[in-house]
This record gives structure tokens, sequence and C-alpha cells, in this order.
């Protein structure tokens, strides 16, 4: 026997639950693939979800009219036409609870595993934006027994790596998908059973085939998947499919049952959709992008003009990275190292930053003469109340935040023509992981409205949980503006890649005794040895001149060489 999970699709990038309007199929019933299955409602959108597969409804498991977060099982069914329908699911679950657990914990398909029960594990969500995850570890085997809370994995996002916990006690009767492998949001993982259950045959370190039997998805996961394996189309479609199922363009995009619905009622080829520059994930089109191109298209509609060939490659081939350069290399004397996925991440980010932000520098150098006397006296009290060590770092954010109430235009952001000015300040810290393999960073929310000490409990706080992968997805996110301390690592001076979307990035060298000049109030001049250290401004010249820079630069540097040493901490 073999079983599709259909589970409550992610409309959209913001859509966190949908419910369910209207179930097309009863229990036993016969379904193809594409077929509509039921409709469903979000905040965004109402729309009809297609089958992911042909065969019989063995299940409904939420009934219509209950709303449920976007990765819930909702539905199976049965592939094996010859395969009885389970007698339980002759009517909907009464069980499913009109509201499930966060999207960002695994979902379980019934209650703690029990009485020969199963509990699914999809793999979560884990921020609003999250459309798939790797995974990276599996802390369990099949036939081990867990604990509810327990971890039971780590899995690797495009924002954050995290420990995923199991949703219930059990014993681990089946893991689906292996380690290394990258699978939507909603895929089902794995299966945790009660003591005593059955431990599946195929549960082994092999991969797991990509058949519809494995994967565990309904038709907009399915789209995120697809969207991100994109391959040349040796066939392409000439229309937009008035079916449910998702469309294939001739550019082998894939498009939302509302891009498609708004395409078929408007009359678009699938040459003209091929043709509309998505300005979603992956370059997707959204709602946005077709009303945007059926605004500026002309009555009676246009036919491109170019063949089908070129249609494809402009629109789903994208510029050329500097990753996609081949080098050459001698090979018997050369070690190949896959990046992980944070570091893949990573180059992407800063590659993409350099392309979008007009770097300029500025650099100065600080007296941190005040700082180090009070950090000095004040360090071993501090340690032993609070439990860890008093770091330059807190002294540094409390300085660019003092800073920025005096030049806010350095607190913004750029979204297209328009700036956004942040009457917020969120400061993101660079933090090291994974044995300085990694980096990440984490954000300080409100560290305007901190005093000293609540920033160091902020610091020590996120960089602990960025090291023990322990960080939440809104953890790091919505900075604006960053701090990276390089002289942990005996760095003098460098200049940083600012971090998108923001326009500035200050980055700080090691603090090293100098021999400074120095006058004194009889007006001599005299040389001295101070605690000196270099500090970097990395701004974005599109909205950021080198006046403001600079003049934030120097008003930081003056919270810190003016540092009041009367207060305690």
């Amino acid at each position: 026997m073999a079983k599709v999970d259909m589970v409550m699709p992610q409309m959209g990038e913001s859509i966190a639950e949908g419910k369910i309007l209207k179930w097309h199929k009863k229990v036993g019933d016969k379904i193809s693939k594409d077929e509509t299955v039921l409709e469903i409602s979000t905040d965004k959108v109402d729309s009809e979800i297609p089958s992911p597969a042909s065969g019989i409804i063995a299940e409904l498991i939420v009934p219509e009219g209950t709303t449920v977060a976007v990765g819930a099982l909702i539905a199976r069914i049965e592939t094996d036409a010859n395969a009885s329908v389970a007698s339980s699911a002759s009517t909907p679950s009464p069980k499913v609870e009109s509201k499930t657990a966060p999207v960002a914990q695994s979902t379980p398909a019934s209650k703690p595993a029990s009485g020969g029960a199963s509990v699914d594990m999809v793999m979560p969500q884990m921020g609003e934006s999250i459309a798939e995850g790797k995974i990276l570890k599996w802390h369990k085997k099949a036939g081990d027994k867990v604990a509810k809370d327990e971890t039971v994995l780590e899995i690797s996002t495009d924002k954050v790596d995290s420990e995923i916990p199991s949703p219930a006690s059990g014993v681990i009767t089946e893991i689906i998908v292996p380690e290394g492998t990258t699978v939507a949001v909603g895929t089902l993982i794995a299966r945790i059973g009660a003591e005593g259950a059955t431990v599946a045959a195929s549960t082994t370190a092999a991969p797991t085939p990509k058949t519809e039997e494995k994967m565990h998805f309904s038709s907009s996961i399915e789209d995120f998947q697809k969207q991100n394996q994109i391959t040349a189309s040796a066939t392409p479609a000439a229309t937009v499919n008035a079916g449910g199922g998702m469309v294939k363009g001739e550019s082998n995009r894939f498009y939302s049952p509302l891009v498609r619905s708004i395409a078929k009622a408007e009359g678009l080829s699938m040459q003209e959709l091929d043709s509309i520059a998505g300005t979603g994930l992956n370059h997707r089109v959204s709602k946005n992008d077709v009303l945007a191109y059926l605004a500026k298209r002309p009555k009676g509609g246009v036919r491109p003009a170019a063949t089908a060939t070129t249609s494809a490659s402009t629109a789903a081939a994208p510029a050329k990275q500097v990753s996609d350069v081949k080098y050459g290399y001698n090979k018997e004397r050369s070690e190949l190292i896959e990046m992980n996925n944070i570091r893949r991440i990573t180059a992407e980010h800063m590659r993409r930053s350099i392309d979008t932000s007009a770097h300029v520098y500025s650099m100065t150098e600080i007296d941190m003469s005040r700082v180090v006397r009070f950090r000095d006296k004040y360090k071993s009290a501090f340690e032993k109340r609070e439990g860890f060590k008093l770091t330059f770092t807190p002294f540094l954010i409390d300085a660019m935040v003092r800073a920025i109430k005096d030049f806010p235009m350095i607190n913004i952001s750029v979204d297209g023509n328009t700036i956004v000015k942040k009457n917020y300040t969120n400061v993101g810290m660079a933090v090291s992981i994974e044995n300085n393999t990694a980096l990440i960073v984490p954000v300080i929310k409100d560290a305007d409205a901190m005093n000293l000490v609540g920033i160091c409990r902020a610091t020590n706080d996120l960089a602990l949980r960025a090291r023990s992968k322990k960080l939440r997805p809104e953890d790091i996110q919505d900075g604006t503006i960053t701090l990276t301390n390089m002289g942990v690592f005996g760095t003098t001076v460098g200049f940083p890649i600012i971090n998108q979307p923001q326009v500035a990035i200050m980055g700080v060298g090691t603090i090293k005794k100098r021999p400074v000049v120095i006058t004194t109030d009889d007006g001599e001049d005299m040389i001295v040895i101070r605690p000196i250290m270099y500090a970097s401004l990395s701004y974005d010249h599109r909205v950021v001149d080198g006046a403001l820079g600079g003049q934030y630069l120097q008003r930081v540097a003056y919270h810190l060489e003016n540092f009041d040493e009367n207060q305690t901490i």
C-alpha cells in the first residue's frame, strides 16, 4: 500500500494558516492527479487545491470550517486502487482542533503515540518566508525510544539552523528523509509510534527515492519544491491549464493557483505568463506581478516576438554568478569540501549585497581608555553576579545606539525609490559559529530601549543560543544596523559588507596599546600610551553620503571616548 499525505499548503510567504471551506471529494471517492480536492481560504485568497496524486481518498482528517496551520495533515490518498479504505476514514476526524500548534514546531498527525497510534513528523516551517529545510543530522535512528520534546534532528533553512524536538513520546518507527536532503515545508520526514510498534523495514540510511509515495505535500508545496529544481523544458506547454493542477510553462516555471486563475480569466497565453519577471522567492511570479503586467498590456493582448526557446531562457536563466565560474585545480593534491547551508546562504547574501549597494568606507581610531578602565573595575563582580563575562561588545552597541539618536538617517533601508526610516533600533551582531566555519547575525530587538546591563544580557543570550543552534527565526530578522567585532580574532581593521537590507555596518578591530600624541591643557604636546581601537563603517552611497557616514562614525567614537566611568553596572 502506498499513501500520499496532503497538508495545508502555503499560499504565500506570509500565510501561516488556512481554513477548509469545502471538500469536493469524500472518503472512498476516486481522484485523479491535479483534480480539485478541496477549497481553502486564507487571509490573502480563496483557492481550489488539486490532488498531488491519483488514487482513492482514504481519509479526510480535517473537517470543513476548520482552520489549521500551514503544513498540518488534512487528508490521505491511497494510490493503490485495490487497497481498502480505512474504516475510520468514513467521516472527518473530530479530534482536530480549530488551531494547530505553531508552524515552527513539528506537526503531529494524531495525538501522542499511544495505543498503536502513529505521529507524523513533517518539515516544520521556521518562519513565514521559509519554504524548505535541509536535514543536517538525525539524533535518533529507527527503533530508538524518544521522549516528547527530546531533540530528534537538526535542520537548516536559509534563515537559521535549529534542533527539532519530538512532538510525542514513543519509538521512532520510520525515518523517511535521510541526512543531507532538502525537502519542502510540510514534507513527511519521520513517524513515531507507541512502544512496541513495528519498525518499518524501509528505514535505512539509503537516500529515499523521490517518488510521490515518499513525499508529503499538496500542490502549493510541490510547487515550491519543483521551482527550486528548474531544468530545461523539452516540450513547452502552449496554453494555461484550465484544470486544478500546477502548470509548467515554456521556461519550466510553476505558477500558484491564484496566478493561474488570473491568467485564465484574462486570457494570458503561457508565453506571456513566462515573459513576466517574477519578484517573489526564486523569481516566482506573484499576483502583483501579473496585475502589473496586465495594467501595461495593450488591449487585445500581445504576442511575444521572441521564440519559445528565447522566452524560456530569458525568464528562467538568472544572471551568471561568480560561483558558476569553473576553475582548474590539481585533483590529486586538493580536497573538495562541500559548503554547509549557512555558508552557501552567506555567500549568496554577500554577493547580492555587493551587487545591490554602492559600498563606501570610512575609518577612525578610538581611544578606549575610559571603557577599558570601567570594564577592568567591574568585570569580576559582574561575572559573579550575572554568570557570564563582561565583554566590550555591549559598550560598542550602546555607543552605536546613542549615535543613531543623533543621526537617525543611518537607521534606514531602501525599498525601490523609497527610503524607509526605522523609528526603532534593532542591532545585529555577527557571531562566528561551528568552529569559526560559519557566520550568523542574531538581532538585539529594541536596543534603543535598553540600558547597558540589558544590552549585556541580550548579547550574551543571543551569542549562546547562536552557538548552540537554539535561535528562532525571529531572532535573526528585522535588524536595522549591524556590528561585526573582528578584534576577537586579532584583526586590526577590516571593511565589512553591508547586511541587506540595511545601509550600514560597523566593524571594529582589536584594542591595542599604541603611542599617541596628546595636547595638555597648557598647550604642550606629549606622547602617551593609550588603548586604541580602529573602527570602520561600510555604508550604502545610494542613500548615505560621506558626510553622514563620517559624522555617525565620529559620534560613535565620541560616546566611547567620553564614556561615563562614574556609572555602575
